[in-house]
């Protein structure tokens, strides 16, 4: 049978609008913020997948870069034996060569820098304007120019110093003088993404600070062309191949084409993830607000609907009158997102992914309308299931109405008698959730996946922020307290001991003069080779008077004889080493006069397995036995250790700090070593933590305000017939409660089983692939996981639930006639 519903629907809609407004607001809302976390967590996994290599086309970036210290007798020769070299290897295609300055952090000082030892570990470089090779692009994704006085530098450095165009950056030269500069610029430059960072200054400012600088350094940009599966493999094997030709060099090898294999990477892919739980968690909620509100239409409607199965009209016309206002609403939500979706894409990209060019608008606005069609057809497909109730009404519901039954029901085991200490307003919440307990599912789904959510940034927000990954997957040992000599000081120590290790040793040997149990231990290593099955591998051999126990061992012990060594357990598992299996390793070993060395190779022994990020060149650690038996070429701290009691630790530090002024030592306190260490990591997550806060908390307390306006509404002859019975209004109140604390109880219960197992495991395995581990350790603090978060939720529930009980004031006795 034909019928024109449209009266039908336009009184439908009329009354809905009229009465549900907070609904239909919410609903909308809910929508737009769906549309708007889909489209940027699609934008930032389409810049993952492909804006990269766009980026890397776009600034003509190498593949690699070398930096030696040039010749002083002959340098012309040098480059020119140095590129002959390169030339040998066959997969590399191109190679530009530069003149810079290479810079320490003790040179360069900020208007707002804090000073972060994490800046300690980074390279500089003061370099002109690229012509050729690795292209620098503006915050506006523009070509700059950088004009006499000024300075460009790269983004995440203006991110970690808090620097902005105008501020101003100082250059100690090494003729002593300081030289002021004013910062015109903010770059990206994927070259920047393994810690190598240009200071950009004009043709003018660049010849007279390298005049300052007599020691400088010619940096080769190199281009390769390969067909490996595996980048990194790839990459390393030809970075092998040039340490062993450019083997008296000790150049300064980085990778540039590792946007998101870096520690900056791994937090943008997390971040998108994470974005990406966050639409999800915002479908769900969509899901069941559509759900009850369908539910309340369907209940309201359900006479009419039995009348017209009666006489014959097609289920599907009068399904279209429920579902076209969620149609109407998907669209409009995902248009009003377009915009507010690019406009806040580029602000995340910004702060979480450095070095990539933003995608084009045209790319932006597909990208956009593809999130929207992604929201409207998921929410086409909820509201076509939550139809489904349609289904079930007959002729006879028209009639009598739906529910025919009992309110509340006697459940087995459990009675008023049984539970009169409880109260009536307990005994009422229990009963309830136990005898309707489907009806509250879809609720408990949205506070446990909201608190997921909150649960598993924490989560890795404490795994990747201490001291534990500091000491696993850094390889610093064990850090309990920074030490950050001047570098003048440390300079004047060097100077008196010989070497770098002298110089902290000087360091040491005061601290036990004064009755303080610390000491700094230290690593030197040099590039050296491992033989694997006939395979030459490149990797950083550690020696000195360290404790390797200091480090996390996964198997095995640690190496205590001559020819005993430790490995990263990823290295390892790619090798095909076992322990007790023997290899070779090429380094340069002292002669026995102790000034002159050769050339040898050992086999030694493998007895542990430790963790360590696989992404760069291995690192592998021998016993105390083999300290000065190798030619080191660089020296770096390892464990900071002060050996006492928990309880002495501030007295025996602040009598460290004596010893010394803030001009000669900065010592950190062991409470202050992460931010110290990890301080940008520190706050992007702190950042994402507020973001998803303030989101969760919108959406948790939309929907709490929601349930209880449709449990309010649904209820009103039971709260009605409780005052009949003499019952107060704040019985009543705390029936409704109770009950949506027990639920919210029941949810954080739930979170954190969930968290725990389920996005515990996703995590691991997903750190684990991205930093090229075998294991990954996720950290859960007690404190904050359950006592601190929970208290929140429910202190948000309660702030919440109770002004929304207000309406209860309003309900008269009389209503107990209409059930």
């Amino acid at each position: 049978m034909r019928w024109d519903g449209s009266h039908m629907f336009w009184r439908m809609l009329k009354r809905d609008l009229k009465d549900k407004k907070v609904l239909n607001i919410v609903l909308l809302l809910f929508m737009i913020m769906a549309s708007i976390f889909m489209s940027i967590c699609l934008v930032m996994l389409y810049c993952i997948v492909v804006q990269t290599d766009i980026t890397y086309e776009s600034c003509n970036s190498s593949d690699l870069t070398i930096t030696l210290e040039q010749s002083v007798d002959d340098p012309e020769g040098n480059r020119q034996m140095v590129e002959e070299e390169l030339k040998k290897i066959p997969e590399i295609t191109q190679i530009t060569r530069r003149e810079v300055v290479k810079l320490d952090s003790g040179r360069v000082r900020f208007d707002n820098s804090p000073e972060s030892g994490f800046l300690d570990y980074f390279r500089y470089v003061i370099t002109g304007l690229p012509e050729n090779m690795n292209l620098s692009y503006n915050m506006e994704d523009r070509p700059f120019y950088v004009e006499n006085g000024h300075v460009a530098i790269p983004q995440r450095i203006a991110e970690l110093t808090k620097s902005n165009i105008g501020d101003k950056m100082r250059i100690t030269t090494q003729m002593g003088n300081v030289y002021e500069l004013g910062i015109s610029e903010i770059f990206k430059n994927p070259v920047s993404s393994n810690s190598l960072y240009y200071f950009i200054v004009s043709e003018e400012d660049r010849k007279l600070l390298y005049s300052e600088f007599p020691l400088k350094s010619d940096l080769y940009e190199i281009k390769a062309d390969f067909k490996e599966s595996d980048y990194i493999d790839a990459i390393m094997d030809i970075c092998t191949d040039i340490m062993q030709l450019l083997e008296e060099s000790h150049g300064d090898i980085k990778l540039t084409k590792c946007l998101f294999l870096s520690d900056t990477g791994i937090i943008a892919l997390l971040v998108s993830i994470i974005l990406g739980f966050i639409a999800v968690f915002l479908m769900a909620m969509i899901f069941i607000t559509i759900s009850f509100n369908l539910k309340s239409a369907i209940k309201r409607e359900e006479r009419e609907i039995g009348m017209m199965k009666a006489i014959g009209v097609h289920s599907f016309s009068y399904k279209i009158l429920f579902a076209v206002k969620y149609f109407a609403f998907a669209v409009v939500g995902g248009l009003l997102s377009i915009p507010a979706a690019i406009w806040l894409g580029r602000i995340f990209i910004n702060r979480f992914m450095y070095d990539i060019i933003f995608p084009s608008l045209n790319i932006c606005i597909i990208i956009s309308i593809l999130g929207m069609i992604i929201c409207v057809f998921f929410i086409a497909l909820i509201t076509i299931l939550s139809l489904r109730r349609i289904n079930r009404i007959s002729v006879m519901d028209a009639i009598h109405g739906e529910n025919r039954g009992e309110r509340f029901k006697k459940l087995s085991g459990f009675s008023l008698y049984k539970a009169r200490r409880t109260g009536i307003p307990m005994f009422l919440a229990l009963s309830d959730i136990l005898k309707k307990l489907k009806r509250y599912v879809f609720l408990i789904l949205a506070y446990v996946f909201g608190i997921s959510i909150i649960l598993l940034v924490v989560r890795t927000k404490d795994s990747v922020c201490s001291a534990d990954y500091l000491q696993k997957y850094l390889i610093m040992g064990r850090v309990e307290f920074a030490i950050e000599p001047s570098d003048e000081y440390l300079a004047k120590l060097c100077q008196k001991a010989g070497s770098l290790e002298g110089a902290y040793k000087l360091i040491n040997d005061n601290f036990a003069a004064n009755g303080i149990p610390a000491h700094v231990e230290c690593k030197m290593y040099s590039i050296s080779n491992m033989i694997v099955d006939g395979k030459s591998n490149v990797v950083a051999l550690y020696s000195g008077n360290y404790t390797v126990d200091d480090l996390v061992i996964t198997k095995g012990h640690a190496p205590k004889l001559y020819n005993e060594i430790a490995i990263p357990s990823y290295f390892a598992k790619n090798q095909g080493i076992e322990l007790g299996d023997t290899v070779s390793i090429s380094f340069k070993k002292y002669d026995s006069n102790h000034i002159t060395s050769s050339e040898v190779t050992e086999d030694f022994i493998v007895t542990c397995y430790l963790e360590s990020m696989g992404s760069s060149v291995s690192q592998i650690f021998t016993s105390n036995e083999f300290n000065g038996v190798q030619l080191a070429e660089n020296c770096e701290l390892f464990s900071r250790v002060i050996d006492c009691n928990p309880d002495e630790y501030d007295y025996y530090f602040d009598r460290m700090q004596s010893l010394y002024s803030e001009d000669e030592i900065k010592f950190v306190h062991k409470d202050d070593v992460v931010e110290e260490y990890l301080g940008d990591y520190v706050s992007v997550f702190d950042l994402l933590i507020v973001i998803l806060s303030i989101v969760t908390a919108a959406v948790l307390i939309s929907l709490t305000v929601l349930y209880q306006n449709i449990f309010i509404e649904e209820e009103t002859s039971d709260i009605a017939l409780l005052k009949s019975m003499g019952f107060s209004s704040l019985t009543a109140k705390l029936w409704h409660y109770l009950r949506i604390l027990i639920l919210v109880a029941v949810s954080i219960v739930l979170a954190n089983i969930f968290t725990g197992v389920v996005g515990g495991y996703v995590l691991a395995k997903l750190a684990s692939s991205i930093m090229r581990v075998t294991e990954f350790t996720v950290v859960v603090n007690p404190i904050s996981n359950f006592i601190l978060i929970p208290a929140a939720v429910l202190a948000l529930v309660t702030v919440v639930t109770i002004p929304a009980l207000a309406p209860m004031n309003q309900i008269q006795i009389w209503r107990v006639k209409d059930e």
